[in-house]
């Protein structure tokens, strides 16, 4: 398991996890819009990635580095599963109305 995020606070949560300590799960803090991944990720070769609420957060001239990150830590024919905000999805409908989503 190859977890990337931009909160060092979060990867230092997954960090102590003991399956981390084991050396089962490498999570590194990194910034998918840079079009690679950070040093500690780059031979990883998963299976499946998913990005939960991720392309929403980045500008859409920034997706294509992303995605390049993304397939950079893929092995070949691996997929990517998304979950994001959506026309007339009710989380997007909160917060559009100023309420927490």
């Amino acid at each position: 398991v190859y977890p990337l995020a931009l909160s060092a606070t979060a990867v230092g949560i997954v960090r102590s996890h003991p399956l981390a300590e084991a050396g089962r799960v490498v999570a590194a803090v990194g910034d998918l819009t840079e079009g690679s991944l950070p040093p500690e990720l780059s031979g990883c070769a998963a299976d499946v990635a998913t990005l939960m609420f991720v392309l929403s957060a980045i500008a859409p001239s920034k997706f294509g580095a992303a995605l390049r990150a993304v397939r950079s830590g893929l092995r070949p024919g691996g997929a990517v599963l998304l979950r994001d905000y959506g026309a007339g999805d009710g989380a997007c409908a909160r917060m559009e109305a100023g309420r927490e989503a």
